[in-house]
């Protein structure tokens, strides 16, 4: 307005529809606004005579609703107990369409990229993300289930078997890092001390600040309610990782360039700071136990992380020192980070370091953690055998990436020549900034950035427990193509339809009874002489009398 106030208003979607009833010959229009509102007009005829004595012709438009309307069945407001109408930041209709068989429920999307079910009592039937994503989360033990959040504030956790959201939750700060715990932890805010659930670590999004304006959150992932609030960082914390199931830690990489540790088993107490990166802190990666005979450091799991100036560097969790020795054979838990040995091979020569944006290796080929009591920690990894790796190479697998190409690509693991062939996949409408399989390889997770979309791949040919269904799938898939091309190559013209020349100069083509006509048709304007003469302009023919 002309003070300065901003309000919500425009009409931002419309649908012509019929009369579902039929009590009226004309037409209805469904009609979406700024406001939030869904509401139905009716177009009716205008008939009657003006002064002169000719008929008016024409259709007016005539509001169905009242001011006071909201819940139908001619004005609905977009509001549910899980979704209470903001006047101040309504849902933006932005599309709609409707059914003829149901007269008072209508579909709409909103600008937040929701799908709205309108009726009597509207509900939110596809959920959506309201601003940009970054990243999302696997559950350790849970194939089905991921949780993702976006620069909102809003934390929703997925079941990929419903493509649904069970769960969410608005946090209050906008967030970019998150990540879930490799097993079970108790906190004193459950207020049973016997009490223990997997946990969510989220980090906030922002520029640098001093204060408490960044924090690590610490969520219950059944409930998300919060348990623990961490003001540490001092930038935006878009890394998290937690260790592997016996490690306990956490470690939180921040836009400060340093990385926190944490102790979730003794409720979230700092355990280190580890300072020495030269650019912001992008991907974290724990060992399991390494192995350092008469090394301090042996039967204990460290981490490697990779910053945005290219530095990979490994660190002691438990002091914040730098580790010098190369662990580029340390077995890895994970494998996220952009820059290693192993990974050296993604990158294509006329590409830069940006390019890339996430990877994550598979399940399938990597070492496992089978701890003993008393037993020697780096004793107790296990190589992957042949039958638990890849083409029976021991220690071989999976691995996809994220670009800023649109594509998730699926390589070999490990990835250790140049031009590494690769598989590419599309449809995202963004540059896709995540990545990441699920914790039995069955599928593939990838996030877009500005495109707010959450892809959700079903592998082939990874999960080796899946080898019978994959090849039966493979095998529809090789009948469904070889019908395709074969249908595609045997099609033949119209019965009875012979297709010839329809001038000397064999320039057009046509029917050979379109032919016919033509030549009747000179034939008959030469009968009449030389007073009718036909002209071409263009491709139209005129006939001078």
């Amino acid at each position: 307005l002309n003070d300065g106030t901003q309000v919500h208003g425009g009409l931002r979607s419309i649908k012509l529809r019929g009369d579902p009833s039929g009590k009226t010959t004309g037409r209805r229009i469904v009609t979406g606004g700024a406001d939030g509102y869904v509401m139905q007009w009716e177009l009716v005829e205008v008939t009657g005579t003006r002064k002169d004595g000719s008929a008016i012709r024409g259709v007016d438009l005539r509001c169905l609703s009242t001011a006071e309307e909201h819940a139908g069945p001619n004005r609905f407001r977009l509001e549910s107990p899980a979704a209470p109408y903001n006047p101040k930041d309504p849902p933006m209709v932005v599309a709609l369409d409707c059914i003829m068989s149901k007269p008072t429920e209508f579909i709409a999307g909103t600008h937040a990229c929701d799908v709205w079910e309108v009726d009597k009592d509207p509900r939110i039937v596809v959920e959506g993300n309201e601003e940009d994503m970054w990243r999302f989360a696997v559950h350790p033990t849970m194939p089905n289930v991921f949780a993702s959040t976006c620069l909102s504030g809003v934390v929703r956790v997925w079941d990929a078997n419903l493509f649904d959201v069970t769960c969410s939750c608005n946090l209050g700060f906008p967030i970019t890092g998150i990540a879930y715990s490799n097993e079970e932890y108790g906190c004193s805010t459950y207020g049973d001390p016997s009490r223990a659930g997997f946990h969510l670590a989220v980090g906030s999004h922002g520029g640098y600040a001093l204060g408490d304006w960044h924090k690590v959150a610490i969520i219950d992932s059944t409930s998300l309610q919060p348990l623990r609030i961490l003001k540490d960082p001092n930038a935006q914390i878009k890394e998290l990782k937690y260790s592997p199931a016996g490690g306990g830690m956490l470690a939180a990489g921040s836009d400060d360039m340093a990385i926190y540790v944490y102790n979730a088993k003794a409720d979230y107490q700092l355990v280190s700071k580890c300072v020495g990166h030269s650019g912001n802190v992008e991907h974290i990666d724990w060992t399991l136990p390494i192995s350092l005979p008469g090394h301090k450091l042996h039967g204990a799991m460290i981490f490697k992380a990779v910053d945005q100036s290219g530095n990979l560097l490994y660190w002691d969790p438990k002091t914040g020192r730098k580790i010098a020795q190369n662990q580029r054979n340390a077995p890895l838990a994970t494998c996220t980070a952009k820059l290693g040995f192993e990974v050296m091979g993604i990158w294509a020569d006329d590409s830069d370091y940006t390019d890339i944006n996430s990877l994550c290796a598979s399940a399938r080929g990597r070492p496992t953690y089978c701890p003993v009591p008393g037993a020697d920690p780096a004793a107790c990894v296990c190589t992957a055998t042949e039958a638990e790796s890849a083409d029976g190479v021991p220690g071989c697998g999976y691995l996809v990436t994220a670009d800023d190409m649109s594509s998730v690509r699926l390589f070999n693991f490990p990835v250790v020549w140049d031009d590494a062939p690769y598989k590419e996949f599309h449809g995202h409408a963004s540059h896709v900034m995540w990545t990441q399989f699920s914790c039995d390889d069955r599928f593939v997770f990838s996030a877009g950035g500005n495109d707010r979309g959450i892809y959700q791949w079903r592998t082939v040919g990874v999960n080796r427990e899946d080898a019978e269904a994959d090849r039966m799938l493979l095998a529809c898939l090789d009948h469904m193509i070889t019908e395709r091309q074969n249908g595609a190559s045997t099609h033949e013209p119209k019965p009875g339809v012979e297709w010839v020349p329809l001038e000397e100069g064999g320039r057009v083509y046509g029917p050979k009874g379109h032919k016919d006509t033509l030549e009747r048709t000179a034939a008959s304007l030469a009968a009449t002489g030389p007073a009718s003469t036909p002209q071409t302009l263009g491709r139209t023919t005129v006939i001078k009398r």
